[in-house]
């Protein structure tokens, strides 16, 4: 069976080096695995991205043996602008955190290319914690007819 460990610290790795994903920042972002309840990610680590294991399964019916794993993708950034057009105000990041979004889509689905994205649930929060503008992902690999072998990741 895939450990999340080995999921998510190849995920981190990927997007470590991501230049695309910089740019989609305007920095490198900050990578944590886990949450750390004490000491939560926040404004003073923007641009950072949290990668949380959520849940993993198998099915291992008649000649299927699929693996699945979930995780949680949260993100966050500064609030860079917001404009008020008569009585609309737009908060920038919301057009950011789409464009961060496809971004990190993207970077998943080359990492884990043996692979596909059976589920892929997508959340923005941009001004509760003003300026702190935040998206968050949940992300469903499926590894098809993978549990009885080891997968190449």
């Amino acid at each position: 069976m895939i450990k999340y460990y080995e999921i998510l610290g190849q995920l981190a790795d990927q997007l470590t080096s991501s230049p695309a994903l910089s740019g989609a920042f305007a920095s490198s972002p900050f990578i944590q695995i886990g949450e750390d309840g004490i000491n939560p990610v926040g404004e003073k680590d923007v641009a950072y991205i949290v990668l949380q294991p959520s849940m993993q399964g198998a099915d291992y019916g008649f000649e299927s043996g699929n693996f699945a794993i979930t995780f949680e993708l949260d993100f966050g950034l500064v609030c860079d602008s917001v404009t008020t057009s008569g009585h609309v105000k737009t908060f920038g990041a919301i057009e950011r955190i789409d464009d961060i979004a496809e971004v990190l889509i993207s970077e998943v689905k080359s990492c884990f290319d043996t692979a596909i994205i059976s589920k892929c649930d997508y959340a923005v929060d941009a001004t509760s914690f003003y300026p702190l503008a935040m998206g968050g992902m949940t992300i469903q690999l499926s590894f098809l007819g993978s549990v009885n072998q080891e997968i190449g990741l």
